[in-house]
């Protein structure tokens, strides 16, 4: 599991959760960045199913999800909301 407190990636969770429970998981290259940019995050990362999530205080949500595969960022689009991103699946060996 891991806990998430950016409203941006909360919103992303909730209509993950809602739709398919499908979510492009990507590491951010400075984690003291608080609203990072499509060249602030690495363009590989985890698609993953999501199992639970759990509010907690002080506007946390704890997250437990399922890796899938790795996945590539190919495309970002509407970022008024939150970041939304087109990825290309990849099996976990390559």
């Amino acid at each position: 599991y891991f806990d998430v407190s950016r409203k941006k990636s909360i919103l992303a969770l909730e209509e993950a959760m809602n739709n398919d429970q499908l979510i492009f998981l990507p590491g951010q290259i400075d984690a003291n960045i608080d609203d990072p940019v499509p060249e602030d995050i690495y363009d590989v990362g985890t698609v993953a199913r999501l199992k639970q999530l759990v509010k907690l205080p002080q506007g946390l949500v704890r997250v437990l999800a399922e890796g899938i595969c790795r996945g590539k960022i190919v495309e970002v689009r509407d970022r008024t909301t939150f970041p939304r991103r087109d990825t290309g699946r990849r099996p976990s060996g390559e």
